[in-house]
């Protein structure tokens, strides 16, 4: 999918944060010790909802899940990291300008890729 050369980079940009946001999702359910039942499931509002749901139930002798820690328990520090950062922007440039950037940076990812291809 990302070799086929004719892919725009917001396109590419979409793939890696996706991809970012599920395995982050995969880790934080293998370290919190969820069920397996969340596995693949990538939907983390959904999952707190169902969690917060079930330790209201008037019958339950515990919460469902002891160890998790609610994303609104967490306080947040206001830290952007990884490609969900906003890249800075130079308002000198016009938007063609911009995406001729994208475009040539695309083309240079592209070219060292099929150098790499070449060296196996």
């Amino acid at each position: 999918l990302v070799r086929g050369y004719s892919n725009s980079p917001r396109f590419m940009q979409a793939l890696v944060s996706d991809y970012l946001m599920r395995w982050n999702q995969d880790i934080d359910i293998s370290v919190r010790g969820m069920d397996p039942k969340y596995a693949g499931f990538y939907n983390g509002d959904q999952i707190e909802a169902e969690i917060e749901k079930m330790a209201k139930w008037p019958n339950r002798k515990e919460p469902p899940h002891p160890d998790w820690i609610s994303t609104k328990d967490v306080a947040c520090t206001g830290e952007k990291f990884g490609v969900m950062s906003p890249a800075p922007q130079n308002n000198s440039q016009t938007e063609e300008e911009r995406e001729a950037e994208l475009i040539c940076d695309a083309e240079t990812i592209s070219e060292e890729l099929v150098e790499l291809d070449a060296d196996l």
